[in-house]
């Protein structure tokens, strides 16, 4: 391999890396607002409410 092909060889390098980096970070993010999401949502209460009555009213 040449200069030229290791040149390239060795950019398209970096620019995987630079990706990886970039989705890790945009994974890291999702993560971060789905758990501020289920942190702050209120449909958890309302199962838990729902769950409350059920049990009350089983016999």
């Amino acid at each position: 391999m040449d200069a030229t092909g290791w040149k390239k060889l060795i950019d398209d390098a970096r620019w995987l890396r630079q990706d990886a980096i970039a989705t890790q970070a945009m994974a890291i993010a999702i993560r971060s607002e789905a758990q501020r999401i289920r942190e702050h949502s209120p449909v958890p209460a309302a199962i838990a409410s729902i769950e409350l009555e059920h049990s009350a009213a089983a016999p």
